[in-house]
């Protein structure tokens, strides 16, 4: 009863124009205190104290005429809203407005308004503004407009310093590259920390492919024989895996037991790997032969160069995935970065095992693809090109 009392007198305290009763009023029936819940009576009121300028207002009404709360969707109605609150400092009104004109909802899309309420936005510290802007200045998207990576870079950093996940990616990224400023490895990983921590995943693969103490499985108690308690099965049904020594290097072994048992492949198998093993040379002087240099013509074409860190003697470039490379390529390094697998399948009209090989390199010098190649049941070699 005192409820109800307290809403009557409220309501011809507004009706006799106070804006303040009006918005609380508003307020009341948009949550249902003291009363049911009631959109339509929620934005007559609200709209009584919009038009008296109360931004509190003005912005829910902005948000109700977006969402089509007590009313049918109108762009421009909520963007007519929207701009008033704005206009008197509201920070989410402003980035609501940017995004309007960014998408053309109620209005023709206006890069430069975009910028100008996002850029408002942003300087009172509304995150999502900061990122929108950074996002603009970098990406230089709108008629008009130029890129700004310094810019572009203080915006991500400030909303990075709120924890804005995406930012804090964002921000190690152009630290890493050297975009809009000087390249600090140790910030990019500082800021690529942040961002793992709050689940990134991209940001988890930047920090382990540049880790230098990235764990690595050792070789030292690795053989060129496997036996049966080598393997381990996969999730999948006659799917098994195993770890040799091949070229004093890990081999990762997938094999695929369906048709003949995997204790009656596995004499087979280490007769390909001792063959294998035992042709080390040949290999190694094919891939350097044919593959180093086009592993420096994948990295001239595909990977952007940090000047800062190129020298006469050293070109420094950065792939996709945040790793330096450094041309040229040397013999050593090339075939350190070599990561070999093989898929063995046993072939009952050759009565023999059947085994693809994959090499891939780290750092990635063919932006994902593989070096493949084919080995028969005595170890002898084809390389077969680039897959993937």
């Amino acid at each position: 009863m005192g409820e109800n009392l307290e809403m009557k007198n409220l309501e011809a305290t507004a009706e006799q124009g106070d804006m303040e009763a009006q918005f609380k009023l508003g307020n009341m029936y948009y949550n249902g205190e003291g009363t049911e819940v009631n959109y339509e009576k929620a934005l007559y009121w609200w709209e009584k104290a919009a038009e008296q300028g109360d931004a509190d207002a003005q912005f829910n009404l902005g948000d109700m005429y977006y969402e089509g709360e007590g009313t049918e969707v109108n762009y421009e109605k909520a963007l007519y809203w929207w701009e008033k609150a704005a206009e008197q400092g509201d920070a989410e009104a402003q980035f609501n407005l940017g995004r309007m004109y960014c998408q053309g909802e109620g209005t023709e899309v206006n890069y430069e308004k975009v910028l100008y309420w996002w850029e408002k936005a942003a300087e009172q510290g509304y995150a999502k503004a900061q990122f929108a802007t950074a996002d603009m200045y970098y990406c230089s998207y709108g008629e008009g407009m130029s890129w700004d990576k310094e810019k572009a870079l203080y915006w991500y950093e400030k909303a990075a310093e709120q924890g804005h996940m995406k930012a804090q990616f964002k921000t190690g990224c152009m630290y890493y590259k050297g975009d809009g400023t000087k390249r600090n490895k140790e910030k990019a990983l500082y800021w690529w920390e942040q961002a793992a921590a709050q689940g990134h995943e991209r940001a988890q693969e930047y920090i382990k492919a540049n880790s230098n103490n990235t764990p690595k499985s050792s070789v030292k108690n690795l053989s060129n024989t496997v036996e049966l308690k080598d393997f381990s099965e996969s999730d999948d049904e006659n799917e098994y895996e195993a770890c040799a020594k091949v070229w004093d290097r890990i081999l990762y072994i997938s094999v695929t037991a369906d048709i003949l048992p995997l204790e009656d492949m596995l004499p087979m198998i280490n007769v390909m790997l001792k063959g294998l093993d035992s042709q080390k040379e040949a290999f190694f002087s094919d891939l350097i032969d044919s593959y180093l240099p086009q592993a420096e013509d994948w990295v001239l074409n595909l990977c952007e160069e940090s000047e800062e860190d190129s020298t006469d003697e050293k070109r420094c470039f950065i792939t996709d995935d945040y790793n330096e490379i450094y041309l040229p390529i040397s013999k050593e390094d090339f075939l350190d970065s070599l990561n070999l697998s093989i898929y063995v399948s046993y072939d009952k009209d050759e009565s023999d095992i059947l085994v693809e090989g994959y090499i891939n390199c780290e750092p990635d010098y063919f932006a994902g693809h593989s070096i493949e190649f084919i080995v028969d049941g005595k170890g002898n070699f084809e390389i077969e090109g680039l897959a993937g």
